[in-house]
């Protein structure tokens, strides 16, 4: 090659490079999109002003007992929500963006790094091919995100001290467990991938030792005692944080605990195939799963212990829930490293034909992930099914002040905005049991299918006709639950209750909605396709009611608008809440004919569809027309 082929051939790569990582920040840039973002901004917020981090929760109006897991959840993230709301407040929701997008791509560039002597659009490849599109899914601004960071820079600063001896690499190792056990629990997966090198090279040591030749060359026993010596201040420094050797506790027990079973995140991967939902991600995880069982059989044949541990500790975790994917495709990426590519034979390959490929994906890419039209705006918080902008604003412009119940999904957006003004007696962040169920008691999440059909049967005029859903040898008694349903309310002193009309995961209607809309000393003020607002009726709130009390036959004009926009996330739930909603308004046409039937066509078994038919057949034969209620 000559010099002037050389020099384009560098200015090539240095500009494939620049594409590539810029192509993967413009991909990493996604609006935020996830509850906890809020509450994690709130809580740095707190911690920022008052100079110190709670011990009781001062976001919730609740007077139960926390527990520890609560206490941990309140005081680990402590050093990453400062950032958070630091970011927050000077940069707004862009800044939290942009600090998101450069923190995958800095994940993304280390473990290029890592990969860089399997070859240079090898690297790219396995880079962009497994850490880049498996990350997609969890590109959340939450403090794991920090996790999967360091991580990274675990691994990488580990391979590269293997690689050329220097203790420099090693020395920030300390530093890094430090900062990391202050800003994520999952600084105890660092711990470990940690201790699988440490391990490694003792075994590898041991088997040169035995005159049985290891598959690469270990460290001297000034080197391996080195490395010992930073694990050990790196675990020593990790205990430096709020909840010291208790946060290990946390990381061994937070899987058997009842209080996250409803997470989706803690849910397995196999249980959300299940469930039909985060098909694409799932698909992608298998398809993983699968090469990683192929170089695990690889590397157990070339005695290769690293990847072997690194594989085998990070790939049952995920049977275990989702919320671990994401460090297993790091380590997943990072194994690569040690598969005997032939390297000279792929590059005579693709000589000539890789780097145009690549750059014309790379441009392609920017093209559509960096669309110039976006602006800031796109960025912002809007009315979603995380964030009830609206809602918030309308309590804070009319200064409605008091004990909130939320839906999980709005609780903890809410209390971003309304805090100290008023406080939300259960949210996301799942601090204690005892709120969760009680939440979840008045919500209706516990009621069996007949009793919530039954509340929507009392809905129905004497005059439409009667559908019987009590199951025989099955408590009916929708009296009694009622009145306990109201002793909860009494006992949790809610004065306002924010609540979406539909389950964003099964697109049902919340059980809770169809109660509020019998409930006389309860108004509706608020409905804005994405969240309503109820009000009790009580002397502080007179004058509110009076201003902008609304009929609650519009509760079904909610489930409509949220039901229209959830039929494109493909969860058949919502195409028979649509048809109850509208055989609710008297409306049995052809196109509620079509909501049921597309409802049972999806599942001919669905109860609710079922229920709509009956209804719809009744409202046809007695040609009723406008809401029942």
């Amino acid at each position: 090659m000559t010099s002037s082929q050389s020099k384009t051939d560098s200015a090539l790569k240095i500009l494939i490079i620049s594409l590539f990582f810029l192509y993967a920040f413009c991909s990493f840039m996604q609006p935020l999109a996830d509850p906890d973002t809020s509450w994690h901004i709130k809580t740095g917020e707190y911690i920022y002003v008052n100079k110190t981090i709670p011990q009781e929760d001062p976001f919730s109006y609740a007077e139960d007992k926390i527990p520890f897991i609560g206490k941990f959840i309140l005081s680990q993230y402590w050093l990453a929500q400062i950032l958070f709301y630091l970011i927050y407040s000077y940069f707004g929701t862009l800044g939290l963006v942009l600090l998101g997008a450069a923190t995958f791509t800095g994940i993304t560039l280390l473990l290029w790094r890592v990969l860089k002597d399997t070859g240079f659009y090898l690297s790219l490849f396995l880079t962009g091919g497994f850490a880049m599109i498996m990350l997609q899914d969890f590109l959340a601004v939450r403090p794991q995100m920090f996790t999967f960071l360091f991580t990274a820079v675990t691994i990488f600063l580990i391979e590269r001290y293997k690689e050329q001896k220097s203790k420099k690499y090693l020395a920030w190792l300390p530093l890094l467990m430090l900062v990391w056990a202050n800003m994520h629990g999952g600084f105890i997966f660092g711990v470990v991938v940690i201790f699988i090198y440490l391990f490694t090279e003792y075994i590898t040591l041991f088997l040169k030792n035995k005159s049985i030749k290891p598959p690469s060359e270990p460290f001297s026993k000034e080197q391996i005692q080195y490395f010992s010596i930073i694990c050990i201040v790196s675990i020593a420094l990790s205990l430096i944080n709020p909840n010291t050797y208790e946060a290990f506790l946390y990381a061994l027990t937070s899987h058997s605990q009842d209080l996250f079973s409803r997470i989706a995140e803690y849910q397995t991967p196999f249980s959300a195939l299940k469930m039909g939902t985060a098909t694409v991600m799932l698909t992608r995880y298998l398809i993983c799963i699968f090469i990683m069982v192929i170089l695990l059989i690889i590397f157990i044949k070339r005695r290769e212990i690293t990847p072997v541990l690194l594989i085998l500790f990070s790939m049952p975790l995920t049977f275990m829930s989702i919320r671990y994917i994401p460090l297993f495709a790091i380590v997943a990426t990072a194994v690569f490293r040690y598969v005997p590519f032939e390297t000279k034979k792929f590059k005579s390959l693709t000589e000539g034909y890789t780097s145009k490929i690549i750059t014309a994906l790379l441009l392609g890419g920017l093209v559509f992930y960096f669309n110039p039209f976006k602006g800031r705006e796109y960025y912002q918080y809007s009315d979603s099914t995380f964030y009830p902008v609206t809602a918030s604003n309308f309590l804070k412009d009319n200064k409605i002040k008091g004990n909130i119940v939320a839906s999980f999904n709005k609780s903890s957006f809410l209390f971003l905005q309304l805090f100290p003004d008023s406080r939300i007696y259960s949210d996301s962040r799942y601090i204690s049991e005892e709120r969760q169920l009680k939440s979840l008691s008045l919500e209706g999440e516990f009621d069996s299918i007949t009793n919530r059909l039954e509340e929507i049967n009392n809905l129905i005029p004497d005059g439409i006709g009667t559908i019987v859903v009590k199951e025989e040898g099955q408590d009916n008694d929708t009296v009694t639950k009622r009145d306990l349903w109201r002793k909860t309310l009494e006992e949790m002193k809610v004065e306002i209750i924010v609540y979406e009309a539909l389950n964003f995961f099964s697109g049902h209607a919340y059980p809770i909605i169809f109660k509020l809309i019998q409930e006389d000393d309860w108004k509706l003020i608020h409905a804005d396709g994405n969240a309503m607002i109820f009000i009790k009726d009580i002397d502080k709130y007179k004058e509110i009611i009076s201003k902008f009390n609304k009929p609650k036959s519009l509760v079904y004009d909610e489930i409509i608008v949220e039901g229209l926009k959830g039929i494109e996330t493909n969860v058949r739930g919502y195409y028979s809440s649509i048809a109850l909603a509208l055989l609710l308004k008297g409306i049995a046409t052809d196109e509620t004919l079509y909501y049921i039937e597309t409802a049972l066509s999806a599942s001919p078994n669905d109860i609710l569809a079922n229920y709509c038919r009956a209804l719809y057949d009744l409202i046809s034969k007695n040609k009723y027309q406008g809401n029942l209620t």
